[in-house]
């Protein structure tokens, strides 16, 4: 079976999308350049959001910009133009192995698109091919069909960049035209009902699905002929969802539960029905699903996704999964100290925090709830099946005596490196507990030379004797306080056992978090190139590759006021 390279896959999902716009954003004080044919208005931001319905089911866009140099320069340090050429050429080896038509057309149209970005270099290059390298760009749903639209800044370039791209994918799409806007269309067949469409008007690349039974006005709401009477533009639901999450202006969005499935079972927009007419296929019957589906609503209404950081040098991508008041706040209470957590101190970490006796109560709660109360619907059972699987493993004897003794542990890595053909390193394992000595009696258990330490919580460190470890193994030094177990392999200075020890404990209500730094991906590199640990999809070009482009990666999963936060930040060389 075929693989993509994570690289690769990477580059074809950005040259896939660049047509769709470089970044979220826009700078409305560079004007479209002198043409010999009319050219619309430049869109601004709020014309921009003036197409998209305050109540659509989902969508992502953004209020403010950057500037066109800062996102020149996030497009140079992200690596994307600078690598290229070389993933270009691997995507050209799965091109000559596609397995359908439809694939080896998928990558033809993503090969062409990426021969014009090699092209693009400065600001110059990218406003000769129509484009801004800041385009103001905007997802969302008229009913169930996606829209995207972004800003151009200059449509007569943008098409002559888009002919050359057909042309060199041996594409012949179909160029129509609706009232004073142009539109080329693919597809529209029985084997395939539905039309991709790309559309130039007010200043704007349109690309959408347009169903084959569409008429005049399904045509004018999709094209933006005619505008929502309600949308982003003219009321506050964008500037609230950015104030309620703590979002930056560049870039937030939405799905609604409520709204997506009420298209699906009982379609109100005109695009959601050409849809469901086009397919031949009808609404979805929520029959007796109907109160079960609304439970499931109601306690997940949503997903929110938005930008707490967003610049040149770093951005920050936050999803939460939204959830009723009542689960949000025992997700808080899941949440536990551990020392250090959420701290990138190191070459990388990796980190729990988990209140093992609180969640553990949750979840019998939820089960009984659902025991008491199960899902009716023939399609929901296994939920109903997966809550008595949950009961069953929640009375493991092993699970309950364990659980009061740790609420956490980080794992923090110092470096890696060969030494005699074997892989070794330094770091520091730290576990948090409510009752530390009963933590220290539980890890003597398992591990009878800790026991040996003869430990007490006064944060001394002690130095396991070399003749209780296996041979090579680097030196064990271990203290302990009143919270936490703190043991070091091949730290030779106490104080740094001390100090991770004493290491303030996270602040927010963190459950997981994980960073790497660009000297971890460096220090992997030999272990990539002289024993392959992880095949073809992590060589040493790869590593050296990364190491050269991020500084920092940050991954954390926590408690949010609303639900619970997947975060993810970059910090770029």
């Amino acid at each position: 079976m075929k693989t993509f390279h994570a690289r690769s896959l990477a580059t074809a999902v950005f040259c896939a999308t660049f047509l769709m716009g470089c970044s979220n954003e826009s700078d409305t004080q560079v004007s479209a350049p002198a043409s010999s044919t009319p050219q619309s208005s430049v869109a601004t931001t709020a014309g921009l959001l003036s197409y998209i319905p305050s109540s659509s089911p989902y969508f992502f866009a953004s209020r403010d910009v950057l500037s066109e140099k800062d996102a020149l320069e996030l497009i140079e340090r992200s690596g994307y133009f600078r690598y290229l050429d070389e993933d270009l050429a691997t995507l050209r080896d799965y091109r000559d192995q596609a397995d359908s038509t439809e694939e080896a057309t998928i990558l033809d149209i993503v090969l062409s698109v990426g021969k014009e970005l090699t092209a693009l270099k400065t600001l110059e290059d990218f406003h000769n091919a129509g484009l801004k390298p800041n385009a103001h760009s905007a997802i969302y749903g008229l009913g169930l069909v996606p829209v995207l639209r972004v800003e151009l800044h200059d449509e007569s370039a943008f098409e002559t960049m888009i002919q050359r791209v057909l042309t060199d994918a041996n594409l012949t799409p179909i160029k129509k035209r609706f009232e004073d806007i142009q539109y080329w269309s693919l597809g529209g067949s029985d084997e395939w009902p539905v039309e991709l469409v790309l559309a130039i008007h007010d200043q704007q690349a349109i690309f959408t699905l347009l169903p084959s039974t569409a008429d005049n006005d399904v045509l004018a709401s999709i094209l933006g002929h005619i505008k929502p009477t309600d949308s982003l533009a003219n009321t506050p639901v964008l500037a609230q969802l950015e104030q309620r999450h703590a979002f930056t202006p560049y870039g937030a969005g939405q799905v609604s539960s409520a709204r997506v499935f009420s298209e699906l079972s009982q379609p109100e927009h005109i695009a959601s029905q050409a849809l469901f007419n086009a397919i031949e296929m009808p609404a979805f019957d929520a029959g007796e699903c109907q109160q079960d589906i609304d439970r499931l609503i109601k306690r997940f209404p949503g997903l929110t996704i938005g930008m707490k950081e967003y610049g040149p040098d770093r951005f920050q991508m936050n999803t939460i999964l939204e959830t009723d008041s009542a689960l949000a706040a025992d997700l808080k209470t899941f949440a536990a100290k551990v020392p250090g957590l959420g701290q990138a101190d190191s070459l990388a970490s990796i980190g729990l925090g988990l209140n093992l006796p609180v969640l553990i109560q949750a979840l019998q709660r939820y089960a009984l709830e659902v025991q008491q109360a199960p899902f009716n619907c023939d399609d929901l059972q296994g939920i109903n099946g997966m809550w008595v699987d949950i009961s069953d493993a929640l009375n493991n004897p092993m699970l309950l005596m364990s659980a009061p003794a740790i609420t956490g542990l980080k794992l923090r890595i110092d470096s890696l490196f060969v030494q005699n053909y074997e892989p070794s390193g330094t770091g520091i394992l730290t576990l948090a507990s409510p009752n530390a000595q009963g933590l220290l009696s539980m890890a003597s258990s398992f591990v009878p030379q800790i026991a040996a330490l003869g430990l007490s919580n006064n944060g001394e460190v002690k130095n396991l004797s070399p003749d209780m470890l296996p041979p090579g193994m680097p030196s064990v030094s271990a203290a302990l306080s009143s919270d936490a177990l703190t043991v070091g392999f091949g730290i030779d200075t106490p104080s740094v056992i001390s100090d991770a020890l004493k290491a303030p404990s996270n602040s927010e209500p963190l459950m997981l978090y994980g960073h790497l730094t660009d000297h971890f991906y460096s220090a992997l590199i030999p272990f990539a190139e002289q024993m392959s640990p992880f095949g073809d999809e992590l060589s040493g070009n790869e590593l050296s590759r990364y190491s050269s482009l991020y500084k920092n990666t940050e991954l954390w999963i926590k408690a949010d006021d609303y639900g619970l936060e997947i975060g993810f930040a970059v910090e770029l060389k």
